[in-house]
């Protein structure tokens, strides 16, 4: 969903709670420096446009612009109160460049804090689609390749597949915007994790030039010549989860 059409941009941000071991409320950190030139582009130089969502894309956060340098292309942001699952990377969203700004930033002391995280750049790696699973199928329906030393990304594109979910759901689309990723994994062909394989720290959220969601994972060294099944679980913000797999074939390119 879309806070309203007089938002013209908005930005995914990924809030690490990896590191937490268990559901936690935490305030948000969000340094956004001078490389975010979307941003620095489009939004005005009080940044009084700014609004700060949960991951539905319309519940309002409590925010502050805890400091603004628009010639500098330097901010600090601070987000009131995520609720949050552990070991999980959760969506906010950013909203900017509104035709008629007024301040909607709200002074608090922040508390105990996680990163937040904006990406500016395409992503250019390895991209799947996600599609809709088969009742009960396990097959990954996407395959990448990389070879054993390389640590690459592997981008998800899901806006595809939560789209078809909400149209499903007879009214309650508001039930299929993604929450959160609640885990990262590679199993080999055993089937085992193999945990070397991935770090879910590095895990972030992204759009594309047409405005999908999609979701970056990066990859580790494997060893070849092995397939792996990547796969995300994906929480929605009514609690439904999806598992989109990948199978990732380790290859050595001859020389």
């Amino acid at each position: 969903m879309y806070l309203n059409l007089g938002y013209r941009r908005r930005l995914p941000i990924s809030c690490d709670a990896t590191a937490l071991g268990g559901p936690a409320v935490r305030d948000v950190l969000l340094v956004i420096g001078p490389n975010m030139r979307m941003f620095w582009d489009n939004v005005d130089s009080n940044g009084h446009s700014i609004r700060i969502t949960a991951a539905d894309g319309v519940t309002e956060m409590t925010w502050d612009r805890q400091a603004w340098n628009y010639a500098n292309r330097t901010a600090t942001l601070e987000v009131q109160a995520l609720s949050c699952q552990g070991n999980s990377m959760h969506l906010l969203w950013l909203y900017f460049e509104h035709v008629s700004p007024s301040d909607d930033s709200t002074t608090f002391a922040i508390g105990t804090s996680i990163n937040g995280y904006l990406e500016d750049r395409l992503p250019m790696d390895r991209v799947v689609s996600v599609s809709p699973e088969r009742p009960g199928g396990t097959k990954p329906r996407a395959q990448v390749s990389k070879d054993p030393a390389d640590e690459v990304d592997l981008t998800w594109y899901v806006s595809p597949v939560l789209q078809r979910l909400a149209a499903k759901a007879e009214g309650h689309s508001d039930g299929e915007e993604l929450d959160h990723v609640l885990a990262v994994n590679v199993y080999d062909n055993v089937p085992a994790d193999v945990p070397g394989m991935y770090d879910e720290s590095l895990t972030r959220f992204v759009v594309n030039d047409r405005g999908m969601l999609g979701i970056r994972t990066h990859l580790k060294a494997g060893v070849d010549p092995n397939d792996y099944t990547a796969q995300l679980t994906l929480v929605t913000t009514d609690s439904k989860k999806h598992h989109p797999r990948c199978t990732v074939k380790v290859r050595q390119v001859a020389a």
